[in-house]
């Protein structure tokens, strides 16, 4: 270094350029030098002059600057930009020394309704805890970078074996999958990843980290807490997803998704009652499409929630003629999703929909599940408070299935318990099931709430709800759902 610096001025005459320095205090520190020659008359050298300035400032800012471009500031991991940087060179240098590499995409599940519930603070606390498990889980020359909101990546490179991906993808799921305390909450992370390898998968950016985002939907799609390496038949299998989403947007537009009604039957007196809306999709060259098929793709793209209000607003316009044809108040039941419920436009949107219609709010039931209301309870009370105080009624659908607390229930302005169809199926075969069902309907009865059990599909499956005093009942020993073209015929009828 030093005879650069002499070699530069004895053939230019002058060098400039960064040095460290040492103050008296002994402590090293960053300067800026320019040397330059000075020669007599005869162009002899007489002596050198230094100018230098302290960078110490500039230095610590450029580092700030760095860190801002490409470090998260939440979990300080590497950001997008860092880690695109790190995966090109990784693969150049595999390349180069013919070794393999594995690129692994983390994706934390039902991270979403974690915010929703529990607010962003505590989502952001999660997210630092789960990167600081990562981290701990790999090597310190594998990159662990934050690609934005609760999605992470690895990078495994100079690999002997490609296995060695599947050893490290178990190590981190056994590290997240571990109780974490935050502001006296205990959660439990949960995490599916997926795994694209070089060579084998691809040699560029572009094909390794799609493929390995393709494995890791493909991963949560079986459940989560998983892992999968990336197949071939994945990348058909998300190319037909996509093209599905642009096909429902489409669908949403052309009236292509209505409502099928399933009705809601009165047990005593056989008498029907209500329905409950369920989407449907009518698409104009595959058919009838089931939600199993499209509900999913809908709440992760955030479609669901112009598709719900679709539904809702389609539901109160028919059931409204419905009422005044057969001089019969009937009330309509209709599910909300996570998003719907926790969007700060819902009450807006309900009041709209039932002052366009002209459909009564009290014959109008919304259905949560409980682990929608579980959670921010105040936020929660407020948006329900505000849904009774526009007069129509709220119910809690597949009870008993979540997050199940007396003391919240006693608070949330309920007025139907919904009895998950799961204890109904095996209400008289399991003694459990038997007994659940028993304790909702009593708990039921005391807290003066309506209730319904779904999922009925045989008359002794009947006979037993009705000796247990359930009020009402709905599923296949009545009716599937049925468009509304059928369900007339039900109503002509009236009762079972």
């Amino acid at each position: 270094f030093y005879e650069a610096i002499w070699n530069s001025i004895h053939t230019t005459g002058k060098w400039q350029g960064e040095i460290w320095d040492r103050k008296k205090s002994g402590e090293i520190f960053p300067i800026y030098l320019r040397l330059n020659t000075i020669h007599d008359s005869a162009g002899d050298t007489r002596f050198y002059t230094g100018l230098f300035s302290d960078i110490s400032r500039q230095k610590k800012t450029e580092e700030q600057l760095e860190e801002l471009a490409f470090s998260d500031p939440l979990t300080k991991l590497p950001n997008r930009a860092l880690f695109h940087q790190r995966l090109n060179q990784d693969l150049k240098n595999c390349k180069r020394n013919e070794t393999h590499l594995a690129l692994l995409f983390l994706d934390l599940d039902r991270f979403k309704q974690i915010n929703d519930s529990l607010g962003h603070t505590f989502g952001d606390k999660l997210l630092i805890a789960v990167a600081e498990r990562i981290k701990n889980a790999v090597r310190s020359v594998d990159t662990v970078a934050r690609m934005g909101g609760d999605e992470f990546t690895v990078i495994l490179s100079d690999l002997p074996h490609e296995y060695i991906a599947a050893e490290v993808a178990t190590k981190i799921l056994a590290s997240i999958v571990q109780p974490v305390w935050i502001d006296q909450h205990e959660i439990t992370p949960h995490l599916s990843i997926g795994i694209s390898l070089y060579p084998k998968d691809g040699e560029t950016y572009d094909d390794l980290t799609r493929y390995a985002d393709i494995a890791m939907y493909h991963a949560k799609g079986d459940g989560g807490d998983g892992f999968h390496y990336f197949q071939e038949e994945m990348n058909t299998e998300s190319q037909r997803i996509l093209v599905l989403e642009n096909e429902m947007r489409a669908g949403l537009i052309s009236n292509q998704f209505v409502p099928y009604f399933q009705p809601i039957y009165d047990i005593q007196s056989g008498r029907l009652v209500g329905m409950e809306a369920l989407a449907r999709w009518q698409h104009p060259v595959h058919g009838l499409i089931m939600p199993d098929d499209f509900i999913p793709i809908a709440e992760e793209s955030g479609f669901i929630t112009s598709l719900g209000q679709s539904i809702f607003q389609q539901s109160c316009l028919q059931v409204r003629e419905w009422m005044d044809a057969f001089s019969q108040e009937l009330y309509l039941a209709v599910n909300l999703s996570s998003r719907q419920f926790n969007s700060s436009e819902l009450i807006d949107q309900v009041k709209a929909t039932l002052s366009n219609t002209g459909f009564p709010a009290h014959c109008l039931t919304l259905e949560i599940t409980e682990s929608m209301v579980m959670g921010r309870i105040d936020r929660t009370l407020n948006q329900l408070n505000q849904l009774r105080d526009a007069g129509l009624n709220l119910a809690i659908d597949d009870f008993g299935t979540g997050y199940s607390s007396l003391s919240y229930l006693q608070r949330f302005p309920v007025n139907t318990l919904k009895i998950d169809r799961s204890f109904t199926n095996n209400i008289l075969t399991d003694r459990n099931s038997r007994a659940i069902v028993k304790a909702i309907i009593s708990m039921a009865h005391a807290m003066e709430l309506d209730v319904v059990a779904e999922g009925v599909e045989n008359t002794e499956q009947l006979e037993l709800l009705k000796q247990l005093d359930c009020h009402k009942v709905q599923g296949y020993l009545f009716s599937k759902p049925v468009p509304a073209s059928e369900f007339e015929h039900l109503l002509k009828k009236g009762s079972k």
